[in-house]
């Protein structure tokens, strides 16, 4: 009994020798995905004075290069999980989360690209997302470092945040050769998700890996994902064949309807204030429409900060045109009621009526009656001012319709009307 053991003990030490020796190798754990609770992160505070503006290869559309000032990622982004934030010129993961995960707005595309880069020695993974429907439904495939080594060594292909669902094709898995910066690009067709690096380390050679077996998620987006505070990505991109999302707000006391050109967005105001519709990218034009009904007007207030261009503003039909599409877009039509208010005049003298906002004017008896219209609520002073030898009076006229008359029987009789129904004055002018 004893020798058997002797030799059983003598067999697996051999082994252990012979398998460390001729370097056998043996799975490694994702050190991320272990427990966390009590994880410290090392050499977070890292110096971002050596950071690079790495080159983009090959990407159709930058969706967003982080080129502004360091703070929140931005309101094209949603944080799914923890938070991401610009940091010279870059997302960089934020202090409040370990594994984080943001997605970019109205965007759904099968390839997605961004510039990589490890940021110190600390355990860190940068990952890119496809078919992002919830965080725990999305294909999610990343590079890993958690050897202190300065490089990136790992790779992981995963469903849901970091592996929170499961692992698909090659799991997490040795890269081919380590590197610390590189062009980093994944793409998905049927359930194979394809995942390349190239200009590593600033050179020429590609890494290409294949992980098979990727579930149907459910869902479209696309996003950025990262580990504690220290991951750093640039230049997000996406395919030329990427649909992009225009959304078209309406506010405002009027009413009106809000279509788009291609069908996609169509609702009427206000029994609806929003619709949004994705679009292809690229050169196809975009037109949306505020149509005003009768009594209101339409003008467009954020189209041309959005980069579109606007006409008939303050008519019953304003245009927003988008000659191509290249971001996603957010515009607001405000739709603007109107009352329409008549203005007569009548008597043996002689004068003019006339309204400040200047939408009335006329000169009696020449001419014996006039109308506006004006926004809802506004205040709108008629004057009736006579000729010498004349004096005007409103008569009670502008009190009916619930406005306050001052200068009655004088030279200038005014009438002060609020704009809350259609109405109707008159002055007379006596000799």
């Amino acid at each position: 009994m004893r020798k058997n053991t002797f030799v059983l003990t003598l067999g697996l030490t051999i082994l252990f020798i012979m398998s460390v020796g001729s370097g056998m190798a043996f799975a490694e754990n994702d050190l991320t995905r272990i427990d966390m609770a009590d994880y410290a992160v090392a050499n977070t505070e890292t110096d971002l004075q050596n950071d690079v503006e790495l080159e983009n290869v090959n990407a159709a559309l930058i969706l967003d290069n982080f080129n502004r000032a360091d703070g929140p990622i931005g309101s094209k982004w949603t944080n799914q999980n923890g938070s991401f934030n610009i940091v010279s010129n870059a997302a960089q993961v934020g202090a409040n989360g370990i594994s984080a995960l943001a997605t970019y707005n109205g965007v759904t595309s099968s390839i997605v690209e961004g510039d990589i880069q490890v940021n110190g020695t600390a355990t860190q993974y940068v990952g890119l997302v496809l078919n992002y429907a919830n965080i725990n439904n999305n294909i999610f495939l990343k590079v890993q470092q958690q050897n202190n080594s300065g490089t990136f060594h790992m790779a992981g292909c995963y469903v849901g945040n970091n592996g929170s669902a499961s692992s698909f094709g090659l799991g997490f898995f040795a890269l081919d050769t380590p590197f610390a910066s590189a062009h980093m690009k994944i793409s998905i067709s049927g359930n194979a998700v394809t995942m390349v690096f190239s200009n590593i380390d600033g050179g020429s050679s590609v890494q290409t890996y294949v992980c098979a077996g990727a579930p149907d998620t459910g869902g479209k987006g696309i996003g950025i994902a990262g580990f504690t505070n220290i991951t750093r990505i640039d230049n997000f991109s996406a395919d030329a064949f990427t649909t992009l999302s225009v959304t078209a707000n309406a506010t405002g006391n009027g009413t009106g309807s809000i279509a788009s050109n291609p069908a996609g967005i169509s609702y009427t105001f206000p029994s609806a204030n929003t619709g949004t519709a994705s679009f292809d990218a690229g050169a196809t034009a975009i037109v949306l429409t505020a149509a005003a009904h009768t009594g209101s007007t339409a003008t467009w207030t954020r189209c041309s900060e959005a980069g579109g261009t606007e006409a008939g503003n303050g008519t019953r039909t304003a245009t927003c045109i988008f000659s191509s599409l290249n971001e996603v877009k957010t515009v607001t039509a405000a739709f603007t009621q109107y009352y329409k208010i008549t203005a007569k005049a009548k008597g043996n003298g002689e004068g003019m009526v006339v309204s400040a906002p200047p939408d009335i004017s006329f000169t009696y008896p020449a001419k014996q009656v006039d109308s506006g219209t004006f926004k809802k609520s506004s205040t709108v002073k008629i004057s009736a001012k006579s000729k010498a030898g004349s004096k005007a009076s409103w008569n009670g006229t502008c009190k009916k319709a619930g406005g306050k008359e001052t200068g009655n029987n004088k030279r200038n009789a005014v009438c002060l009307i609020k704009a809350k129904k259609a109405a109707t004055v008159t002055a007379t002018f006596t000799k």
